[in-house]
């Protein structure tokens, strides 16, 4: 797992910013990072062209007022107001090209008519990040004190592993810098078991029933080797073996557990240039009400010239 030396910090919307600030600002002391607030505002056309540098000023001093506020000196860390069309993307740009080892965002405003809580671009950050990102559900205060890692052991999805290794170590580093409780997940399920139950048919049910048998034994003891070779076997009460469909699995376990952060991957398994969220991780995420740590495979590779 890298060492989180270098934090972006990305306040949009920075009405909401307060405990996103304050997580920085607690993770960068315990670990000896460097922070870097960036803000984004959106170029001004003609005729208020002029009064672009004006309103970057007054961005700059609401920042240095905010980190007044949380009992931090703006002068310990640098401050970036930029002006770009593309939002999310431009700090994606900044993050992979001067290797941030962490974005940190608050959620974005939320819309009249949007039900879940990440907005546009809490999005692109989750789809175009090759930096693990961090969204930030607003709070009076900022609190981590349990977490949910959700990681899937399909053997026959090599990729996994990778992916897996990373959720399992910042999940763990995340835990330990907090002292928070951490919990794992794996949802496993049955393809098209409705359809089966549906059938009707007393041979086909009994023959469909032997084989969920069968693939809950196989997907049990893969549990066991994961939580072996990762060293969690020792909490059985925070390991969470449970049939059903991930995004429903996750979204209730972390309702159910009061989850503060869930760390997941949300890379897709496809090679369709564009396309780097998986839809299992946009259902998860249209379902969540808490803060998400997202992560990438190494092999991943951004949208960043």
């Amino acid at each position: 797992m890298k060492e989180i030396k270098k934090i972006l910090c990305y306040l949009d919307p920075i009405s909401h910013a307060k405990s996103a600030i304050k997580q920085t600002l607690t993770l960068a002391k315990l670990h000896n990072a460097t922070i870097c607030f960036v803000s984004v505002l959106k170029p001004i056309s003609s005729p208020l062209a002029s009064l672009q540098q004006t309103y970057i000023h007054i961005q700059e001093g609401t920042i240095e007022r905010q980190l007044k506020e949380s009992n931090a000196n703006p002068e310990d860390h640098e401050i970036r107001v930029i002006t770009g069309s593309l939002g999310a993307l431009e700090v994606v740009t900044i993050a992979v090209k001067e290797n941030f080892d962490l974005i940190i965002k608050p959620t974005d405003d939320k819309g009249h008519n949007r039900v879940s809580i990440f907005g546009s671009n809490d999005q692109q950050l989750f789809r175009k990040s090759s930096v693990p990102v961090w969204i930030n559900k607003p709070t009076k205060s900022f609190q981590c004190k349990r977490l949910l890692a959700a990681v899937d052991i399909d053997p026959d999805q090599p990729e996994n592993i990778d992916l897996n290794r990373g959720i399992i170590g910042l999940a763990k580093e995340m835990a330990q810098a907090f002292d928070a409780e951490l919990h794992v997940v794996h949802a496993w399920h049955v393809p098209y078991a409705s359809l089966l139950k549906e059938s009707g048919q007393h041979a086909i049910i009994e023959k469909a029933e032997s084989a969920v048998k069968d693939l809950h034994i196989q997907q049990e003891q893969l549990w066991k080797a994961f939580l072996s070779e990762y060293e969690l076997d020792n909490t059985p009460s925070a390991n969470h073996f449970i049939q059903g469909d991930v995004d429903k699995v996750v979204s209730d376990l972390a309702l159910t557990l009061d989850i503060d952060t869930v760390v997941m991957g949300t890379v897709a398994r496809t090679g369709i240039e564009g396309f780097f969220i998986g839809n299992t991780a946009e259902k998860i995420l249209s379902k969540l009400d808490c803060s998400v740590l997202a992560i990438k495979p190494d092999s991943f590779s951004p949208p960043v010239k």
